[in-house]
């Protein structure tokens, strides 16, 4: 324990994680560079981010445990790459997901666009959490089990999600950082919907 009236020396050890190496593709199996690959452990509070290079390959070092793996693209667009347990011996082949379109626009009850609201798709919204961390270079989206993607909103409130078919929850937060979601609604996707 330090305490800001005490004054001392004090020696930190920083443990060595394991190496975990993977790479990222879109639904064709190309390479998606600049990719953030973001790590999250909650039972062991630990955070990661790292950029895919241009092969869509990435490497980081992670503590032991499971963590939710996340992908970001363009800090606007965020998908569930699924979970990982460190050690984690083999390369990681993660795949953005595919098969659904659901894009639209996010407004206010006078029908004005706002901008930077968060859309989230989810299987379980029981199992949703959001956390914002603003040293890492996006909002963080995980979950449980329940996250499936997530986008800002942009110019013209206007919003896009890829998903793969399936029915699911969407959670609107009218701010980035806003602790509750304000509207939620069942979706089905089957194909791409407006």
């Amino acid at each position: 324990e330090f305490s800001a009236q005490s004054s001392g020396i004090f020696d930190w050890t920083v443990p060595s994680g394991e190496s975990v190496v993977g790479s990222v593709v879109d639904g064709d199996g190309q390479a998606m560079a600049g990719i953030e690959v973001q790590a999250l452990s909650v039972e062991a509070g630990v955070s990661s981010a790292v950029n895919t290079q241009a092969d869509g390959g990435f490497s980081s070092e992670l503590q032991p445990g499971v963590y939710e793996l996340a992908g970001v693209e363009q800090n606007t667009f965020f998908f569930s790459l699924g979970t990982v347990e460190v050690p984690f011996i083999d390369t990681l082949r993660l795949q953005r997901p595919t098969g659904a379109l659901l894009q639209g626009r996010v407004v206010d009850a006078q029908g004005h666009p706002i901008e930077q609201a968060l859309v989230v798709l989810t299987r379980d919204v029981r199992h949703l959490t959001k956390v914002y961390q603003p040293y890492l270079s996006a909002p963080q989206v995980y979950q449980s089990g329940g996250l499936v993607a997530a986008a800002i909103s942009g110019e013209g409130g206007i919003y896009q999600l890829h998903a793969q078919g399936g029915a699911y929850k969407v959670i609107v937060f009218p701010e980035v950082t806003a602790g509750v979601g304000r509207l939620i609604r069942k979706v089905d996707l089957g194909g791409q919907r407006e």
